[in-house]
């Protein structure tokens, strides 16, 4: 203890615990504002702030405040709405305009953050509070950023929109999300059948239940790809591309995915030596080994993708090929 702390009330002492104590007993507004605005340590000044009635001193305080962790705090105890709002439209750092959206339910103001936010994450969180299908529709329409157009997808509920966007968002994961709202059989059926995205397509099929529509889907993606083929003639390496992105291989045996995924990597090993000059080759026979790694990810998860992992392979190549695929590392 300072010599000076003997002459000092114990909210004032140089002790932080000292302090601390001292404010969590204290009543008197003046000298929690007086701890708010002074004291030297943010926690200390937070806890003064817990305690003091004035909004307007709150507000002060988070408008002064230069570090956004202790600001975000500080936002949980201000209840104004106007300020609330002023917040989340115009505050300079995205992580607090993030956060105040918890505290806000004015559709007028959310609608307005949930189109207008120069943030993403800002627009992801607002959409999700955002009721108002039209909205919900523009935003799955336009938005730039494929997280914010799978969000509004996910709460839309029009059939139309949700069949344009199933075919023609630019994105495959938005157009799965709008297959997890869509009902309408024919068109579930029309993109199983046509849809560039294997993944969209296998969403489509799986929502599918009455075998003879299953069946037709098989026999009309056979004949669209059976035209496919013939477009590519002597262009081997998009045949390639084509047939890679195109395969299906939900409805394989683990016997088969694993002996596709073998024959890629015993490819990708004898040819590695020329690597530069089959550069385009390889990332095409990457593209079924991603997928071979999607597919045993969603089987079995992290554990069968290792077993097969170390079956066949081992090769830091794969690593990276398979980077990102559920909880797998590379």
């Amino acid at each position: 203890m300072a010599l000076l702390d003997l002459f000092k009330p114990k909210w004032k002492n140089s002790d932080h615990d000292v302090r601390m104590a001292a404010l969590e007993k204290e009543t008197d507004q003046k000298i929690l504002v007086s701890a708010a605005k002074n004291d030297k340590s943010a926690d200390i000044r937070i806890i003064a702030l817990k305690k003091i009635t004035d909004q307007k001193i709150i507000i002060d305080a988070f408008k002064n405040e230069d570090y956004w962790a202790v600001r975000k705090e500080i936002l949980k105890l201000i209840t104004e709405p106007n300020i609330l709002a002023d917040i989340a439209k115009n505050d300079n750092n995205e992580n607090v305009r993030k956060e105040v959206i918890s505290k806000i339910n004015d559709q007028n103001i959310l609608v307005d953050v949930a189109k207008n936010d120069r943030d993403w994450c800002v627009r992801w969180v607002t959409i999700e509070k955002v009721i108002d299908q039209k909205v919900l529709t523009d935003v799955a329409m336009n938005d730039s950023n494929d997280w914010v157009r799978k969000k509004a997808v996910s709460k839309s509920t029009d059939q139309n929109i949700l069949v344009n966007i199933a075919k023609n968002d630019k994105d495959e994961h938005v157009r799965k999300s709008a297959i997890e709202n869509l009902i309408d059989t024919k068109a579930l059926a029309d993109i199983a059948s046509t849809n560039e995205f294997w993944k969209v397509r296998k969403a489509a099929l799986a929502k599918l239940t009455d075998q003879k529509i299953i069946t037709d889907v098989k026999v009309e993606r056979n004949i669209l790809r059976k035209k496919k083929l013939e477009e590519f003639g002597e262009n081997s390496l998009e045949l390639m591309r084509f047939e890679y992105d195109d395969i299906d291989l939900f409805e394989m045996e683990l016997a088969e995915l694993k002996e596709k995924y073998r024959a890629e990597m015993i490819w990708k090993r004898v040819n590695d030596i020329n690597f530069d000059n089959k550069r385009t080759e390889f990332e095409i026979r990457d593209i079924l080994i991603k997928k071979i790694g999607e597919e045993l990810n969603n089987r079995g998860g992290l554990e069968l993708m290792k077993s097969v992992y170390d079956d066949i392979s081992g090769n830091r190549t794969l690593d990276m090929t398979w980077s990102g695929i559920g909880e797998w590392r590379g």
